[in-house]
């Protein structure tokens, strides 16, 4: 969904079945599956012109977004709970269960931003805007699979230390899980920019000004929050090489001041992102039953008992 204008397919094919439909008036049904002519044909690049099912998946995808976003803020919460019921309730031979028990709720963070990413950048079906978001969809995808990366590798590590699993060089400086994380976390700071860009795009042709501008905000505060989240974590990593002490991140004023920073920005952009991602889900799913509703009253082929209906499209 590119922020330019669209203009209609020259090959005027039918949304549903892909039937030409040249010579056809906007009124008459295709004759091949009975859906109106003109909800295949697109003056503009409003989301009411646009396919139901993809607008489904869009809606989806929001919320899952949404999901992720309220567990993620949950997630100390739970991995606190988590903990504290694995030490009193599991036995001592399962006791290798305990540093896992943590990392479920960020597991499932990431695995609910992948999948909503996914949904997100589904091709929309229609030529011009699938070619227009191509490579944004791409790389929202690349950088949606970095956190579930990141929280594998973290898994892992954390669950070696608990167990005495580290030999030689993977218990001293940049192990590979270490490398991994790092790596992850380099790929995750475009992905709230990408995110809200990509939804920039659907607010946009839904002509929603306040949705469209708050889109662009959020995306590129959000992915500067996290380069800068990063920065700290490398401050902290090699704070021995710049003659730092340990505790200087937790001790000094200008460490403190940086947390400080860090906390504010953080909980500013998830509260933000929550209210926008909760404005889109439910503007979404409206305009997807509303959409639904529509192709159902121009689909002929379902008051017709000798042309059958097939999949929606």
């Amino acid at each position: 969904m590119a922020d330019d204008v669209l203009t209609p397919a020259a090959d005027d094919e039918c949304y549903r079945c892909g039937y030409v439909l040249r010579g056809i008036d906007d009124e008459h049904p295709c004759p091949e599956c009975g859906l109106l002519a003109r909800r295949s044909r697109r003056a503009t690049d409003e989301l009411h012109l646009t396919r139901p099912r993809w607008l489904r998946r869009v809606s989806r995808g929001t919320n899952l977004m949404l999901a992720a976003v309220v567990m993620l803020g949950a997630s100390p919460v739970i991995a606190l709970v988590l903990t504290q019921l694995g030490h009193a309730m599991l036995p001592l031979r399962a006791a290798w269960v305990v540093p896992l028990l943590p990392m479920i709720a960020p597991g499932i963070v990431a695995l609910l931003v992948l999948a909503g990413a996914w949904l997100l950048a589904s091709r929309e079906g229609y030529g011009p805007a699938d070619r227009a978001d191509r490579w944004r969809r791409a790389f929202l995808r690349f950088a949606a699979v970095a956190p579930l990366v990141g929280v594998v590798c973290f898994t892992i590590q954390h669950y070696l230390r608990f167990n005495g699993g580290f030999w030689g060089v993977y218990d001293r400086g940049l192990n590979p899980m270490m490398i991994g994380m790092l790596a992850a976390a380099l790929a995750s700071m475009p992905l709230p920019f990408l995110l809200f860009a990509q939804l920039r795009g659907v607010a946009r042709r839904a002509r929603s000004a306040h949705l469209t501008e708050h889109c662009t905000i959020v995306g590129i505060g959000a992915s500067c929050a996290v380069a800068y989240a990063l920065l700290i974590a490398f401050i902290v990593l090699f704070r021995q090489h710049w003659g730092l002490d340990r505790h200087w991140i937790d001790r000094s004023i200008p460490g403190m001041t940086l947390q400080l920073i860090m906390g504010v920005t953080s909980i500013l952009f998830a509260l933000w992102s929550t209210y926008l991602l909760s404005r889109l889900a439910v503007a979404l799913s409206r305009a997807s039953r509303e959409l639904r509703q529509g192709w159902r009253n121009d689909d002929r082929a379902a008051a017709s008992p000798i042309v059958a209906s097939p999949a929606g499209a």
